[in-house]
């Protein structure tokens, strides 16, 4: 992976990547490889705090483009993003309780 662009959005509390993944003689990486290679590339990010954004993968060649935000928090994750972007990188591990009463079922 090539970290081309990388920009510290401090308001935000993230940094924000823009990354190169050649991959050739493979197949194109999931989103869960992508969010480990992220990871490694920025020292001292969680993988439960990074976001992918605009990931492309061309057409017959073995190369991905793609953006990420890294947050440096769960409460800047959270009030910045949209709800549905952090359920689909949730890796289901680490779910919030529903919110309310966790008594059981009715009688």
């Amino acid at each position: 992976m090539e970290v081309k662009n990388r920009k510290e959005n401090n308001l935000l509390n993230r940094v924000e990547i823009e990354f190169e993944i050649n991959h050739s003689q493979k197949p194109t990486p999931s989103r869960k490889e992508m969010i480990d290679l992220v990871v490694k590339a920025e020292p001292g990010s969680k993988s439960q705090l990074v976001i992918l954004k605009r990931v492309n993968t061309r057409f017959g060649q073995a190369l991905t483009t793609g953006f990420a935000h890294i947050y440096s928090d769960v409460d800047s994750l959270k009030n910045t993003e949209m709800e549905y972007m952090i359920n689909r990188h949730s890796s289901g591990e680490e779910e919030m309780p529903p919110e309310g009463d966790e008594s059981g079922g009715e009688e």
